[in-house]
């Protein structure tokens, strides 16, 4: 079974226990007249109807940041298209439209979404990073990130307990190279770590990120193999931070 599969059979309406994303894959389904079977809900593994929530949540908020000011903007428009185009095979495809237009238009606030995303998850920081980390790269498809944009990603930082992960974000993408101190903050944040640590943890804390971000340790705790490649951006991240911390540490 896949991801689809869990999603088709029902399994994450029932996890959800009738929220907005169970109700919004019920209402897409049923446009898209796929059917749906108890049984193949009942097969669907822990690890599935959590890639099945990761997808589903995520095309909702993408939709909610797309839309945040009024309207989508060519660049955004193309940017999902480009996404779903070179991520997900064609039968998976119809869905995720459909969960994106769906949540683009309706009138369900990006709050109850990220909540229900938050509770299905757990206890689960490293794949909400990766849900966030993607929610701010479309936000920085034109270029700024506007205020509507910004409450909506900060409300997903508060909630899924990723503070400062956010403004470490754009402050990471608006390094010149010229290295500054509020840079360096930045660099810490992706870390997870203190400015006053001292190498062995900073070493320590960049063993534990590589640890987490591995591929399969990734899929284990929810993460869609169709997300792996973007997956490789927050690891990218990381090495960078730790570069450039040890750069300004000279170790």
């Amino acid at each position: 079974m896949s991801w689809l599969g869990a999603i088709v059979g029902g399994a994450i309406g029932f996890a959800a226990g009738g929220g907005p994303l169970g109700a919004l894959i019920g209402g897409v389904i049923g446009h898209l007249a796929t059917g749906s079977g108890e049984d193949q809900a009942k097969r669907a593994s822990r690890r599935e109807k959590l890639q099945a929530a990761f997808i589903t949540a995520l095309f909702s908020c993408m939709a909610k940041v797309a839309k945040a000011d009024g309207v989508v903007s060519e660049r955004e428009a193309a940017y999902i298209k480009a996404f779903i185009q070179a991520n997900f095979h064609p039968d998976q495809k119809p869905f995720i439209r459909e969960v994106f237009n769906t949540a683009r238009d309706n009138n369900i606030s990006y709050r109850e979404y990220i909540r229900e995303f938050d509770q299905l998850l757990g206890y689960n920081p490293v794949i909400k990073q990766n849900f966030l980390g993607l929610l701010c790269e479309l936000a920085a498809v034109d270029g700024e990130l506007t205020e509507k944009e910004r409450e909506i990603l900060l409300y997903a930082e508060r909630v899924f307990r990723l503070n400062g992960y956010v403004n470490a974000f754009f402050r990471f993408h608006a390094d010149s190279g010229e290295r500054k101190e509020e840079d360096l903050e930045a660099y810490y944040k992706i870390l997870e770590v203190a400015p006053s640590a001292s190498d062995a943890e900073v070493k320590s804390a960049y063993r534990k990120k590589c640890i987490e971000f591995h591929p399969d340790k990734l899929q284990s705790k929810g993460l869609p193999p169709e997300m792996l490649a973007h997956a490789e951006n927050e690891m990218r991240r990381i090495n960078q931070a730790y570069d450039a911390i040890c750069s300004a540490r000279k170790i």
